[in-house]
């Protein structure tokens, strides 16, 4: 014990190089694996993904409708009754071709107002026509007077060309109707939404307010203001023509319009007298009318 007291104890060796970066090697994998442990998987923690069929179908948000069965795909179904289905794949049913029939008073109004919007056309063109024409076509304002006139006192010839250009009229169209199924179908529906109301008193103005009007516009001064001869009367059969197209009326219809349109401007050419071609209208609307009328039995709705 006393020799080891006083004795000087060697000094241990310094740790190389080698065994330090082994130690601190050995540390790290320990310290990996405490992290390992204490992780936590994100793979476990998340949902199970949503199916495709659901993930692309809209959630519904409208209550099942009674009588209808459950919709599983979010779409809004059509209630049909029980104990009837629903045809597949049927066209809608085509809308209806009947003309819509209006009272006697509203086709007055109708047929009044119209005439006279054309009337105060036609007079506004007339004017223009014989103020502008010599620069347009030519013809002076005394040749325009000259051959859409109303001559005094009206030559009785005159009355014979008219009624003879409304027979003709006439004849044409009875032959038409009968020649088309089309024209037919086409007047049945006008005749049926104008003259059904009306009564056989009423053909008078009915016939009488529309030829009044539109010769006055198209043959009285269309004619004059495009060219007071042949050039005129076809540029106005055709605008006449085009015109009837409208309403529950079709091409053919447009096409009988024309023709009697171009025989109306005929005649006043051949007569110098617009007075005829509205004579021959009017006769030729009322023949129409009254053969229509006929072959209903005669009547109409005096209600308004």
């Amino acid at each position: 014990m006393s020799v080891l007291r006083g004795a000087v104890l060697p000094q241990p060796a310094a740790p190389s190089r080698r065994c330090v970066a082994a130690l601190a090697k050995k540390a790290k994998k320990a310290r990996r694996k405490q992290n390992a442990s204490s992780t936590v998987d994100l793979d476990s923690a998340l949902p199970p993904p949503i199916a495709p069929s659901l993930r692309d179908e809209p959630a519904s948000t409208s209550a099942p409708v009674p009588g209808s069965a459950p919709s599983t795909s979010g779409r809004k179904e059509k209630w049909v009754p029980e104990g009837r289905e629903e045809p597949a794949g049927q066209p809608a049913p085509p809308p209806s071709e009947e003309p819509l029939v209006v009272g006697r008073g509203r086709i007055f109004v109708s047929c009044a107002s119209t005439a006279g919007i054309m009337t105060l056309v036609g007079a506004v063109l007339r004017r223009l026509a014989e103020e502008a024409g010599p620069s347009v076509h030519g013809y002076s304002a005394d040749v325009i007077r000259e051959v859409a006139s109303v001559p005094q006192p009206f030559p009785p010839e005159h009355y014979a060309v008219a009624l003879g250009v409304a027979a003709a009229v006439t004849a044409a169209r009875v032959a038409a109707l009968g020649a088309s199924d089309s024209y037919r179908a086409a007047t049945e529906r006008s005749l049926t939404q104008v003259l059904g109301p009306l009564g056989w008193l009423d053909l008078a103005w009915v016939s009488f307010l529309p030829a009044l009007s539109e010769e006055i516009l198209f043959r009285g001064a269309l004619v004059p203001a495009v060219s007071p001869d042949w050039r005129g009367v076809g540029v106005s059969a055709v605008v006449f023509g085009a015109l009837h197209v409208t309403g529950n009326r079709n091409g053919t219809s447009a096409a009988f319009a024309g023709v009697a349109g171009a025989a109306y401007g005929a005649a006043m050419l051949a007569t110098h007298n617009v007075a005829v071609p509205v004579v021959a209208h009017f006769a030729a609307n009322l023949a129409s009318a009254a053969l229509w009328k006929s072959k209903q039995g005669g009547g109409g709705q005096p209600d308004i």
